[in-house]
């Protein structure tokens, strides 16, 4: 979602492009890395993964998981999105808290703050996925 950048900002080093550097390591460890494996265990386990039961992104990575680990992998994959998921909300929590304490030291616009974002992740986490991400696509 390019919260990132945001922390990387503050960030106090000897010259700028030290950070940087650093913060293009998230990005080839996002893509290389886990996008990588994620896309192996599927051509691994597919020979075509378009004729697969699942639909497509995490169902289809659930049953390729299933399918080589059983049980325990399709479970495995529901904690790893569930713990990446809870703690994005609070990282992103944090950097949103930050932003409105620089504008206000007031408790009330934090506890509003708090209160809305809540009932934002509560609607996000219940409406349609396919709702979800044409509102988080929309600019």
């Amino acid at each position: 979602m390019g919260s990132v950048p945001n922390v990387a900002a503050t960030a106090d080093v000897s010259h700028p492009v030290k950070q940087g550097l650093v913060q293009t390591l998230g990005v080839y460890f996002d893509t290389w890395l886990i996008c990588s494996i994620t896309s192996f265990i599927i051509l691994v386990t597919y020979s075509d993964p378009m004729e697969a039961d699942a639909n497509v992104g995490a169902e289809l990575t659930q049953s390729a998981l299933e399918q080589a680990f059983g049980v325990f992998g399709a479970i495995a994959l529901a904690a790893i999105i569930f713990l990446v998921a809870f703690t994005s909300i609070l990282g992103n929590y944090s950097y949103g808290e930050a932003n409105v304490l620089f504008f206000s030291s007031s408790e009330t616009v934090r506890k509003t703050f708090a209160v809305v974002l809540t009932a934002v992740v509560f609607i996000g986490a219940t409406i349609a996925v396919d709702l979800a991400w044409a509102i988080a696509e929309s600019r």
